[in-house]
């Protein structure tokens, strides 16, 4: 019986370990106040395209950042998406805005599914997961720094 007992707890723990396997590629590291995230950018039109869309889920410390050339109002949308989301809206080092708690569209037509966009001009966006601004006190007007990780 303590074998079985063993086993079923080893069993559990090497699949709790695969579970919280990354699926994103650590490309940087951005750290907000005391919150370090790791980073896959999407700094190529493609990548921008594909973004989190297909992805199942993410973990708390990580995230996507989208690079652009010069700061816009970018527009995302939720194509795809199989968790809900925040949008962190940046230009230079500072939050210009915070867009939180998007949900997925399932089954929604894409010329049917919500637009969200910046009020202010941002030449970075952050996506984290949904909450993920309010669990850790992240506000407008913050900064973060970006580095190699």
């Amino acid at each position: 019986m303590k074998k079985f007992l063993m086993l079923g707890l080893v069993i559990s723990l090497i699949a709790v370990a695969c579970n919280n396997k990354s699926v994103l590629k650590t490309d940087r590291v951005v750290q907000i106040k005391q919150n370090k995230l790791t980073v896959q950018l999407a700094d190529t039109p493609e990548k921008r395209t594909a973004g989190l869309s297909g992805v199942p889920s993410i973990g708390e410390t990580e995230g996507m950042l989208f690079l652009f050339s010069e700061p816009q109002t970018p527009s995302f949308w939720m194509k795809d998406m199989k968790f809900g989301i925040d949008f962190i809206w940046i230009n230079g080092n500072r939050i210009v805005g915070i867009t939180d708690n998007i949900k997925p569209e399932p089954g929604v037509p894409d010329a049917n599914l919500v637009r969200y966009a910046p009020q202010a001009k941002a030449d970075k966006v952050l996506e984290v997961n949904a909450g993920w601004t309010i669990r850790h006190d992240v506000n407008t007007g913050d900064t973060l720094t970006i580095s190699e990780p």
